[in-house]
């Protein structure tokens, strides 16, 4: 491209907001609050004699609403001028989310912070920005453009492999269509000839303060050294968007889905998932009571979804040697990490210079860590702590204690000692003695059969994984550069794991089922605890028991299963939890519900996640010469493999669907700041139904 050909260059000035990563998420948003905000607005006023360079900062909407309402009565004075002035923007998304992970309630709770600041302050925000996660559903294309939101730019963590899309397109979903620029970092430079126009991003790093005039100076003679003959404004979004959109025409049309790479993420910790999605489900209940407190609520749950869930590992926890399971339980209880275990691991397991810790003596602590993933969980006590009315909090208070990890109460129910199949009204089963999975579960008044022999139905499986897995994963997901590996290797796999003698992958699966049963009037019911392998449980972190109950409805051909766990000990060791379901036999197709938008799996985008999605709770699979439907509803477990539990792979292979559905339960997989370890009992309930078929 001839540069000089370029008559407008749209700088576009942000910060990348982690509601956590570079510390707690309360002292980061204080940091925002009363330091970074004020210094831009500072930034802005001093530039009024400053001749040759300008400046304007923009930001997610949720950052300026929390700012505005917070504010002491000169500052917002001072942020009213600037935003009168086109100094102070905001784009049309509160923050960076795991998109698919948010429902259609709370992402438009979240449009809806940008559009009340539009009406406030007259102003017309019709662009949205996702920064570094690699990739969104197309279920939020509809979404956004009822907002009125005609572009989206998605820049990516630097490290990851991009999906195979163009660098600026049509998304199409649903009948409508955004324009998308999707590229690689959190935002470079966009050159679009058709209008002569650049969008030219200087983002500082994570949760950085703006830029000093020096800096502003810098940048600005780079700019017209590249760009000699364009006039160069400190912009926005929006601005740009403005610019392209007469030209949208010309632009390439994706209709497949991308998905996010990272979604594994959500099962890290499955008891705040499972509480939010409940919460989540309740926001309609809860409206309906007019509840002055309900906004609160819901914008509380929305942090849930945005995609810092704690403390950066790498920076927090830099403990490269305590992987094995008694290593890890002492240094667990010591706390601090010693300055020689700092040094040894780091120097010998990754490339980040020992410099990087010397601010944090002090701070390299197991408590701390741990106390960032207990500040996340706090939203959901923070947004139930918002409703103000009875009706409310009981319907929030109904919700959580559905999510409550019971152990199945067997008062009332016969032992089985022998027998292993059972027949109660159009219901056939066969329970496996080892597993607890059923062998053959067919209802005759429909001809639904969920189980079949060789096919089992709800089947536990754990898995540990070694550093093998990780270093194939590695140099198949990340980009070759190697200048990134300072941070990408101990944020994306387990440095120093390889330490661990004789660990290698492996599966186990339950034993010695004890089964329990009781016939009622409504349902049909059993009872199957089982145990887990002492070396599952004992060298690495499988939780000790394990049951299985099940109600076979009379009424209709609908089974509820549960997958309840007790006595799982923390564990640092790679670990992934899974229940397994194979489809039946006269399968067709199967669809994914995601942000209420039916998505076909096999539309997935090369280099999009095509192994793993999060849905909202269910998931249809269409059955052949049949007019219904099964659904497949998951309350508690967002996120499901398709084909096999396909997780620390990037293989780009679309799923052989025939394999099964594997809901994955939990895993401590992905580093950077998820929760790295989990000792909680759990819950995860299921349900199995023949339903009309969608249209």
């Amino acid at each position: 491209m001839d540069t000089t050909k370029q008559t407008h260059v749209h700088i576009v000035f942000k910060s990348h907001l982690d509601i956590g990563f570079t510390d707690l998420a309360h002292q980061v948003v204080d940091q925002y609050l009363h330091s970074y905000i004020p210094a831009a607005l500072e930034l802005i006023e001093m530039l009024e004699e400053v001749p040759d360079v300008d400046f304007s900062w923009t930001t997610g909407s949720w950052l300026i609403q929390r700012f505005y309402a917070s504010a002491t009565t000169s500052w917002r004075s001072r942020l009213e001028k600037a935003i009168a002035a086109h100094k102070i923007h905001w784009h049309a998304l509160p923050f960076t989310m795991h998109s698919e992970l948010a429902t259609v309630d709370l992402y438009k709770e979240g449009l809806e912070i940008s559009k009340e600041l539009d009406r406030r302050f007259d102003r017309h925000t019709i662009a949205a920005k996702c920064t570094d996660v690699p990739g969104h559903t197309k279920a939020i294309v509809p979404l956004l453009k009822a907002y009125g939101i005609e572009y989206l730019h998605i820049g990516i963590n630097a490290a990851c492999s991009p999906a195979e899309v163009p660098e600026l397109f049509r998304w199409h979903a649903d009948g409508k269509e955004i324009i998308v620029n999707y590229q690689s970092g959190y935002g470079s430079i966009t050159e679009f000839d058709p209008a002569h126009t650049v969008l030219y991003f200087s983002h500082q790093h994570d949760n950085e303060r703006p830029p000093s005039i020096g800096e502003l100076k810098k940048l600005y003679e780079t700019i017209r050294l590249r760009y000699p003959d364009a006039r160069i404004i400190a912009s926005d979004l929006s601005s740009f968007a403005e610019t392209i959109l007469p030209f949208a025409g010309q632009l390439p049309v994706v209709k497949g889905e991308i998905g996010d790479t990272w979604i594994h993420g959500a099962a890290s910790d499955p008891l705040k998932v499972a509480r939010y999605r409940a919460l989540a489900r309740s926001i309609p209940q809860i409206r309906e009571t007019g509840d002055p407190g309900e906004r609160t609520f819901t914008r509380t749950l929305l942090l849930v979804p945005e995609h810092t869930w704690g403390m950066d590992q790498k920076r927090f926890l830099p403990d490269f040697l305590s992987w094995s399971k008694p290593a890890f339980q002492a240094a667990r209880k010591r706390d601090l990490i010693p300055q020689d275990t700092l040094q040894e691991g780091v120097l010998s397991y990754t490339k980040i210079p020992l410099s990087f810790y010397d601010e944090l003596k002090g701070r390299l602590s197991y408590r701390l860590f741990e106390r960032s993933w207990k500040e996340q969980r706090g939203y959901l006590e923070q947004a139930v702590a918002a409703l103000q009315t009875d009706r409310a909090r009981d319907i929030a208070s109904k919700a959580l204690r559905e999510t409550e990890p019971k152990w199945p109460d067997n008062r009332g129910f016969t032992h089985s000692e022998e027998k292993r199949s059972f027949s109660s009204g159009k219901w056939q089963i066969e329970v496996d003695a080892a597993t607890g999975a059923l062998l053959r579960c067919y209802h005759g008044g429909s001809r639904l059969e969920l189980a079949s022999p060789g096919e089992p139905f709800c089947r536990y499986r754990y898995h540990v994984h070694d550093h093998r897995e990780f270093s194939r994963f590695f140099s198949s997901y990340l980009l070759p550069d190697e200048s990134h590996h300072e941070w990408s290797l101990p944020d994306y796999t387990k440095p120093g794991l390889s330490r661990v003698a004789d660990l290698r992958s492996l599966q186990f699966l339950p034993i010695r089922a004890a089964i329990w049963y009781r016939e009622g009037e409504e349902c049909f019911t059993l009872h199957v605890c089982t145990q887990m392998p002492e070396e599952a449980v004992e060298t690495y972190g499988a939780p000790a028991e394990v049951a299985l109950s099940y109600q076979f409805s009379h009424r209709k051909p609908t089974c509820l299963a549960a997958l309840h766990w007790r006595k799982k000990e923390a564990s640092r060791i790679p670990e992934s939890s899974w229940l397994e379901f194979h489809l039946p036999s006269c399968f067709q197709s199967l669809k994914l519900s995601k942000m209420g938008m039916q998505i076909d799996p096999a539309e997935v985008v090369r280099q999009g996640n095509r192994a793993l999605h999060a849905i909202d709770d269910h998931l249809d699979i269409t059955l052949r010469d049949r007019q219904d439907l099964l659904r497949v509803c998951s309350l508690d477990a967002p996120v499901v493999s398709l084909g096999r539990p396909r997780i620390l792979e990037f293989d780009r292979m679309l799923p052989d669907l025939r394999q099964g559905i594997f809901f994955n339960l939990h895993n401590n997989l992905w580093g950077t700041n998820f929760p790295m370890w989990y000792d909680d009992d759990a819950l995860f309930r299921f349900s199995f139904s023949l339903t009309e078929e969608q249209t």
